[in-house]
């Protein structure tokens, strides 16, 4: 659709919310590649001249220009109730714990502003589609103070409604963030060992990066170290019993595994020593059920380990 004959709010430094707009109309477009158009100013001094810009200046259609200002207007004064909080540590916990949400279930609906101006601030993609996957209470949301919707239908909010949406999740979402902080403390820890990081979540692999990349053994330690106080203030975001009862989880797969280890270990040096038979019972004992193996109630398992000669 061609922009020529129409008003936009003019913005001499774009990225600069707040500074003053003036009405243009666009009265030429320039070759794609430039990415200028040919302006008429239509008022002030200079109203009536003519002058190529680089379009990124149009920064909103003249007929949304109110509602353009009204989002600056309440974007500072949330920026204002927020104060300087970047790189701190609730704000990395924070950040960390919106990472860990999983994905496709409304993990992608809550974030940092993307705008540099904007990156203290909790966004929300759609106030429904947060409370319908997240269990969010879009009536509480909007209740907070300098809380708004923008022009865009995204919700934000200051720094202070981050932190209760982030502990919010790690009651929801447990387990989810417990596993995601536990990976990324195991991954760090196999890096100050082997001097390779491996990303322990799929979505930050890149085709350049692969599976992960190498690192100094004292640089992994740095980065444990500047990343512990971070995993502890979500681990106590998440409380004491969910601790307990995802520590219990761990030691109970650690010890399925090790169960399938001296299983399948069993079954081949049966095989190896000429008994086919109880290797065959082996390996159908092998293949019970997680839950049958860590109870005992598959009689294969049982017989196995008493007898193993059969």
């Amino acid at each position: 659709m061609s922009d020529v004959s129409r008003r936009f709010a003019y913005r001499e430094r774009a990225r600069s919310p707040g500074e003053p707009v003036r009405p243009v109309e666009v009265v030429k477009e320039g070759p794609p590649r430039l990415n200028k158009v040919k302006v008429r100013r239509l008022d002030g001094e200079y109203e009536g001249l003519e002058e190529w810009v680089p379009k990124v200046r149009l920064v909103a259609p003249w007929e949304e220009v109110e509602a353009l200002l009204e989002d600056e207007r309440r974007m500072f004064e949330a920026l204002d109730a927020t104060g300087d909080v970047y790189d701190t540590l609730p704000y990395k916990a924070v950040r960390t714990v919106f990472f860990a949400l999983p994905p496709g279930e409304g993990g992608d609906d809550v974030f940092f502003g993307h705008k540099a101006i904007e990156s203290e601030l909790l966004n929300i993609e759609g106030l429904d589609a947060a409370e319908r996957r997240l269990g969010l209470s879009a009536q509480e949301l909007l209740a907070e103070p300098h809380s708004y919707v923008d022009r865009f239908g995204e919700y934000k909010a200051p720094f202070e409604v981050a932190v209760k949406v982030a502990k919010y999740c790690c009651r929801t979402f447990t387990q989810d963030v417990l596993r995601y902080v536990q990976a990324e403390e195991d991954a760090l820890k196999d890096a100050v060992v082997s001097g390779y990081y491996a990303f322990p979540d799929r979505r930050y692999r890149s085709w350049r990066d692969k599976d992960g990349f190498e690192i100094l053994r004292t640089r992994a330690e740095e980065r444990l170290a500047e990343e512990q106080p971070i995993f502890d203030l979500i681990r106590e975001w998440c409380g004491k019993d969910a601790i307990d009862e995802f520590r219990q989880v761990l030691e109970l797969r650690e010890e399925v595994d090790r169960l399938q280890g001296l299983m399948t270990d069993t079954v081949r040096w049966l095989h190896d020593a000429g008994h086919p038979v109880s290797a065959v019972l082996g390996d159908r004992g092998s293949k019970v059920t997680r839950n049958e193996q860590v109870s005992g109630s598959s009689p294969l398992v049982g017989s196995l380990f008493l007898n193993p000669f059969c």
